[in-house]
């Protein structure tokens, strides 16, 4: 006889369930991302090393992964979620909630009566950002970073 597979254990019913909800709100978000693709410049790869910052000026770097064709909400998602994940990793709590209120309410001008229509991809975009960090990063040594990491990305993504 063979081993019953883990989701149907008891035990791990609920797991997989979330499991199975995380892949869906992700699958979700490709499609609704796939829909509103634009034509436009797009950086692709924001995160922290590729932003530089002086006095007078901010500055990115790093153009290999850039294109032509894709989701507006996807850069600034995954910008959000850059910022959201390491936030929480250096504990910068409500300096961090700030910066992140004044980017949204920046963006949010920007993109004026297209925000009603932007702003759950946005959300969800930084969800998936947070996750795959998470996913990638295998040194997380407190267990309460991994856990409210995990808890905002599912929050994110819902």
């Amino acid at each position: 006889m063979g081993r019953i597979p883990a989701e149907f254990n008891t035990k791990n019913r609920g797991a997989a369930r979330e499991s199975l909800n995380l892949g869906n709100n992700l699958a979700m978000l490709r499609l609704a991302s796939e829909k509103a693709e634009e034509n436009r410049f797009f950086h692709l790869d924001f995160h922290p090393k590729n932003i530089l910052f002086s006095q007078e000026t901010i500055g990115v770097i790093d153009f290999e992964l850039s294109a032509s064709v894709g989701d507006p909400t996807y850069e600034i998602g995954a910008f959000l979620g850059q910022y959201i994940y390491w936030s929480v990793m250096n504990t910068s709590g409500r300096v961090s909630q700030n910066a992140i209120h004044t980017i949204l309410e920046t963006y949010q001008h920007q993109v004026g009566d297209l925000w009603n229509t932007r702003q759950s991809r946005v959300v969800r975009f930084a969800g998936a950002t947070v996750l795959s960090l998470l996913i990638e990063e295998t040194n997380i040594a407190e267990h309460d970073f991994r856990n409210i990491l995990m808890c905002t990305a599912k929050t994110l993504l819902a």
